[in-house]
């Protein structure tokens, strides 16, 4: 579990970025917002070079707190508190750290704030969990069912705003 820990970058980070950099090199932002840690600030750092604004760090798309289980392996933790977190993770926090529910409200009043002060084009670089959380709230779905958004590493998701209830999103 590394939710809000800063971990190094894999070794396969360079061509990742290259990959994304490539899909992207034709998009000017208007702005660009990361999560603070290195695993996606590496990322924006580079996007920002096709903006002519500072990147805005937010803690609020940082990925899950894990508390007292941050940079345990999965199989360490005790069963019985690992089985009730994931039966129950909506509501249910992890050991000193955060629910999902936690973690979409932080991620939605981001999102808030973004497109209501906010017009043009803005680039994000957050957490499978983040996106998650923004995405079953603009596409209306249960939490629940938050784990059938298969968002693989690298994943761009293009959301555009229709009006003030309808949104558009493309993955690519």
């Amino acid at each position: 579990c590394y939710g809000h820990t800063d971990v190094g970058l894999d070794e396969s980070f360079p061509q990742e970025m290259a990959t994304i950099s490539k899909k992207l090199r034709s998009v000017y932002f208007d702005l660009v917002y990361s999560s603070p840690l290195t695993r996606c600030s590496t990322l924006a750092q580079n996007l920002q070079r096709n903006t002519l604004r500072p990147i805005g760090y937010d803690d609020r798309l940082k990925e899950l707190n894990f508390g007292k289980w941050e940079m345990k392996r999965w199989d360490e933790l005790q069963l019985g508190g690992l089985t009730q977190w994931t039966s129950h993770f909506l509501e249910k926090r992890v050991p000193e750290g955060e629910s999902f529910a936690d973690q979409c409200t932080r991620a939605i009043a981001f999102r808030d704030e973004i497109t209501q002060n906010h017009e043009g084009t803005v680039a994000v670089v957050c957490h499978a969990g983040v996106m998650r959380a923004i995405l079953t709230h603009i596409l209306k779905i249960p939490r629940h069912t938050v784990w059938n958004l298969q968002i693989p590493y690298g994943q761009i998701i293009k959301v555009n705003k229709l009006d003030n209830e309808n949104w558009l999103t493309s993955f690519e």
